[in-house]
């Protein structure tokens, strides 16, 4: 997905940004749910459609088997 010389820092930074928006507001976003809807269950559909979000993204995702560690090329479809 990144390049070799940036790789560590690309998925340091995504996972970061990723956590601080999702992790730092899910339990606000769980709270406003639950009181909108008076259901105590509904933060379980919110996590349901996080991972169906997640399971969709996946399918997405360039694989890298086989490819080159070295070099600045970003991994390509046609070579995993």
């Amino acid at each position: 997905m990144f390049p070799t010389h940036v790789r560590y820092a690309g998925m340091a930074i995504a996972c970061k940004v990723s956590t601080s928006l999702f992790c730092g507001t899910a339990p606000i976003v769980s709270d406003w749910l639950v009181d909108k809807t008076g259901n105590p269950l509904v933060p379980a559909c919110y996590m349901m459609a996080a991972c169906a979000v997640g399971a969709i993204a996946l399918f997405f995702v360039i694989g890298t088997k086989g490819c080159s560690l070295r070099g600045h090329q970003v991994p390509d479809k046609e070579r995993a």
